[in-house]
């Protein structure tokens, strides 16, 4: 059997990195190959999953019960229960002599270069091994930005590209003359079905954000309120919400968006986890996080601005997702998207002895 790699940020205490992961992970064994993400993990990578999740020093005793949190969000989404692990890889050198059949760089926001994990790795500079994209993305990163040479000759020496957005496409295109194709991000293919039904509560709205949003809070409690909800958050804990999941699971954050009957959110992931459940959204509009929700929403022809604190009910009539639209538009991208993974998988290691 073939064996595939995968160059991610699968390592964070994230819930959407690890979605992505696990996603692009599942969808490239069920193509026939034996699939593992790559274990490099690049210098600095802990003390940004510390700062990602928990108060700098000098608040961390101010902020105890915060503190603790974090620690066991970390300790938490550190066990991956989903994914296969490469031994552990430091340098391109390393990755070769890993023995693969194929490299797949993606998804995620690995090509940001002003982020702070994003290395000359992800990129694919110095590595030998055959190599393709899937739906990278550079983020909030200006695609007229310049790369450095080697990068531009890495891209350019994949055997298949694709990214997830259009900054991310112009990006590549400004920098390598090359046309790459857009494809979802992974967490699309895959229906997660082993995750179990872990929630009881019945009838609630889900807060998953990096913000708290205080500011929307009579808005999100009077709607409540009106509708006979319970609120519920995830990743974090609210004092103004019925029940707090700081340190949630990977399979309650996924089982959260399953049974929610109302979504508020400011992530990327959490509106791509709405929208495959099925569930209107309330979108918040982080700096760091509006450019790629947009795209996702261009991409996917879907109506939805961000909340600007209006009565929610206002709000949601105005910005209803037409399911039986969007559903058969994800559908068709989906199509689209796995048929790249096969084609390009098969051209790049030969396609036999799978």
């Amino acid at each position: 059997m073939k064996r595939v790699g995968i160059v991610t940020w699968y390592f964070g205490a994230n819930y959407g990195a690890l979605a992505q992961s696990i996603a692009l992970c599942k969808v490239v064994s069920t193509l026939g190959y034996e699939c593992a993400v790559v274990n490099y993990r690049p210098r600095g990578y802990v003390k940004t999953i510390v700062s990602a999740n928990i108060p700098p020093k000098w608040h961390r005793l101010l902020h105890l019960r915060k503190t603790v949190d974090g620690i066991r969000k970390c300790a938490c989404l550190s066990k991956n229960f989903f994914l296969t692990e490469t031994s552990r890889v430091r340098n391109a050198q390393q990755i070769d002599g890993l023995k693969l059949d194929c490299l797949i760089f993606g998804s995620d926001a690995i090509f940001n270069i002003k982020h702070r994990l994003c290395k000359q790795i992800y990129f694919g500079v110095g590595i030998k091994t055959p190599k393709i994209t899937y739906s990278p993305s550079c983020e909030y990163l200006n695609p007229v930005t310049d790369l450095p040479e080697d990068y531009r000759q890495s891209l350019k020496e994949m055997g298949a590209m694709s990214v997830r957005d259009i900054s991310t496409f112009q990006l590549v295109e400004k920098n390598t003359g090359l046309k790459p194709q857009i494809t979802l991000d992974p967490t699309f293919l895959y229906k997660f079905n082993e995750i179990p039904s872990i929630f009881e509560t019945d009838r609630y709205l889900l807060i998953y954000s990096f913000s708290d949003w205080s500011v929307y809070k009579d808005r999100i409690r009077e709607y409540a309120k009106e509708n006979n909800l319970s609120i519920i958050v995830v990743g974090q804990s609210l004092t103004w919400a019925d029940y707090s999941y700081p340190n949630a699971s990977f399979e309650q954050w996924v089982d959260s968006f399953r049974k929610a009957l109302l979504v508020v959110t400011d992530s990327f992931h959490g509106t791509v986890f709405s929208m495959k459940y099925n569930k209107p959204i309330v979108l918040c509009g982080r700096h760091d996080k509006k450019s790629k929700i947009q795209a996702l929403l261009s991409q996917l022809g879907v109506p939805v601005e961000l909340y600007q604190g209006e009565k929610i009910s206002d709000y949601l009539c105005q910005n209803t997702i037409d399911y039986e639209i969007t559903n058969k538009r994800i559908e068709d991208e989906v199509i689209r998207s796995i048929s790249y993974l096969r084609e390009s998988l098969d051209r790049v290691t030969g396609g036999e002895d799978k």
